[in-house]
């Protein structure tokens, strides 16, 4: 409950420092800039330096900028744009009392074929691996692996594309650095260093193809669906009728000991941002 501006933060920053980052965000927070300065900053720097070594005197913009510069050399790293936003979204959970929830029409699918894709996966490995329901945290992350190999030290998680337009069949590395970190996130939680993501090529549930076909016919405003396009519709829906081994996507992934250290680095930087956020906002309250 609100009283007062302090007592208000007071709450604010507690519950921003007993927050747990979801190993699935932490993918949108890793990608802050380790050199605060960009090459032509640093160029610039440099000049603006030479010319004061030299005893030359600054323009007013010229000291401006050079104080703009040395601000962000002591500020250090920084958080993307994206990460901020990220961020932010997870300060509003926090001062709003709910949870922010995702409901694409991908996320949908990969929700209600779970298992089906892991059946699939099985079948293609010949293992009898099930979902894992198990959730752990640390002091700086929580996540709930898909799969958890514990005689090989392995973590796999499972993405079930939406259709073939999505499924990655001809790349040869890791086409999500989002997936990549929420995989390290899992590994870091359970001190593995080696895990997979797996991309499976899953049947589209029949609600959901139901739904797709209204959309079509929805937008293109008519009632009976041409049958070549139901079909098409469908097509991009079922695989039953390709290989195996084609619907299966494997990419490794390792956890090294600079990832951890990058991870707990973030961490701080994360944490300051939302304190720093929650003091502008504590100053527009009367």
């Amino acid at each position: 409950m609100y009283t007062d501006k302090q007592s208000y933060r007071a709450k604010l920053v507690e519950e921003v420092m007993n927050y747990r980052f979801h190993a699935s965000s932490l993918g949108e927070l890793m990608a802050w800039k380790e050199e605060p300065l960009t090459p032509n900053q640093q160029e610039t720097l440099k000049k603006l330096e030479e010319k004061i070594n030299n005893g030359k005197e600054l323009t007013l913009r010229q000291k401006e900028t050079i104080t703009d510069l040395y601000e962000k050399l002591r500020r250090g790293p920084s958080l993307t744009s994206g990460g901020k936003t990220a961020l932010r979204k997870i300060l509003k959970e926090i001062i709003f009392g709910y949870k922010y929830e995702v409901y694409a029409k991908y996320a949908n699918k990969g929700t209600y074929v779970e298992d089906d894709s892991i059946d699939l996966y099985n079948r293609y490995k010949g293992t009898n691996y099930t979902k894992n329901d198990k959730r752990f945290t640390n002091d700086i992350l929580t996540g709930e692996p898909d799969i958890i190999d514990e005689d090989n030290k392995l973590i796999i998680d499972i993405k079930s594309s939406w259709t073939a337009d999505t499924f990655p069949l001809f790349d040869n590395k890791l086409p999500s650095t989002r997936y990549e970190w929420q995989l390290k996130a899992y590994m870091y939680l359970l001190g593995y260093t080696e895990g997979k993501v797996v991309y499976v090529l899953t049947n589209t549930p029949e609600f959901i193809v139901q739904d797709e076909l209204y959309k079509w016919a929805n937008a293109h405003n008519v009632l009976d669906i041409p049958d070549e396009v139901e079909e098409y519709i469908r097509s991009k829906h079922n695989y039953d009728d390709v290989p195996l081994p084609l619907r299966i996507k494997e990419f490794s992934v390792f956890l090294y000991p600079e990832d951890i250290k990058k991870i707990e680095k973030t961490d701080k930087l994360a944490r300051n941002f939302l304190i720093q956020e929650i003091d502008r906002i504590i100053e527009t309250l009367k």
